[in-house]
């Protein structure tokens, strides 16, 4: 077999899953999700589709073979948004979707007039969330006009915007793979953290529409605000003060806190103990290093502060998720 087809266009979910072990034979599933192995290639693929005119793929795949989604056929009053962590190439004459060279970020907007099959090219890793939403539900997630959502939902327009992930949605889109590893809610979690995704992708369009400023601020504050981001997770085990950054960035304290909050949503103390806390989950995740060093590596002042920061953020001691992961 050159490539591995997930057929989805004329068939249930189920059927789907039913087929996809055919490549993944020890694969497991259940209404929801699917997890298998096959030599160089493993994939899971979650689908939520308990909210009416709301539903959601989230895939991580990582193959040797290509592999080739097949997009769900809808009727023309729905949209499509794909956050994709890998470069995108779009062929709008074959219809397809390529993805390759990991760490991207782009999202992808479209309606479903002529539907984007999705190809994962060999030797990858990919990570795409997938998310359809009817058209006639759209009023109830983002705050656009009629004559904004006719214009994105216009089946004349098969791709709408294509670009790199802001930082907030990426955070977002962060959370949501993570919780994937976990079964403890994924389902409830999936949904809501998919939907809040979707609603800030489409206020953030609905912002391009409105004003030519990133966030309400200048593209030059911006820009800093992203430098500052950069400079801050270059070493997560310095203990930056907030008046080194000001004066090594030249910004007033009072503009930097604003700016970095409208930029990323949070304040910056908690912007970087939400990033120590997002690697620590992926060393614990993809390493065997012990608990006291990864606490040492990430600026945590001890392993006791890490395994309870770690508890309050994801509900799981390290130890219990290393465990978990072990199991699987």
């Amino acid at each position: 077999m050159d490539q591995i087809y997930i057929p989805t266009r004329s068939m249930g979910i189920s059927k789907t899953f039913e087929n996809l072990k055919e490549a993944f034979p020890n694969a497991e599933h259940n209404r929801f999700r699917f997890r298998g192995k096959n030599g160089g290639n493993s994939i899971y693929l979650g689908y939520y589709d308990l909210l009416p005119g709301f539903e959601i793929s989230i895939i991580k795949t990582t193959n040797v073979k290509q592999v080739y989604y097949e997009e769900i056929k809808k009727d023309e009053n729905w949209i499509i948004l794909k956050f994709i962590r890998n470069k995108t190439v779009i062929d709008p004459i074959k219809k397809t979707l390529t993805l390759n060279e990991f760490g991207s970020d782009e999202v992808i907007l479209y309606n479903t007039g002529l539907p984007l099959d999705t190809i994962m090219s060999a030797n990858q890793y990919v990570e795409m969330v997938s998310i359809r939403i009817n058209f006639n539900v759209l009023y109830d997630y983002t705050t656009l006009t009629k004559e904004q959502l006719d214009e994105i939902s216009n089946s004349n327009k098969k791709i709408i915007l294509h670009e790199r992930m802001v930082p907030k949605i990426k955070a977002g889109i962060d959370e949501l793979f993570k919780c994937q590893e976990i079964d403890e809610g994924v389902i409830g979690y999936s949904i809501s953290k998919s939907l809040e995704m979707a609603t800030h992708f489409l206020i953030q369009i609905k912002n391009r529409f409105t004003t030519p400023e990133n966030y309400g601020i200048s593209d030059y504050n911006y820009n800093q605000m992203i430098a500052i981001r950069d400079f801050l997770l270059e070493d997560l085990s310095l203990n930056i003060e907030i008046h080194d950054i000001t004066k090594k960035f030249g910004v007033s304290t009072a503009n930097f806190h604003r700016n970095f909050k409208k930029v990323f949503g949070t304040s910056p103390h908690k912007f970087i103990k939400k990033s120590r806390l997002d690697n620590a989950f992926n060393m614990l995740k993809s390493t065997d290093l012990p608990i006291v060093e990864i606490a040492d590596q990430l600026g945590f002042t001890h392993a006791s502060h890490l395994t309870n920061t770690f508890k309050e953020e994801f509900a799981i001691t390290p130890k219990q998720l290393r465990k978990k992961i072990n199991n699987l």
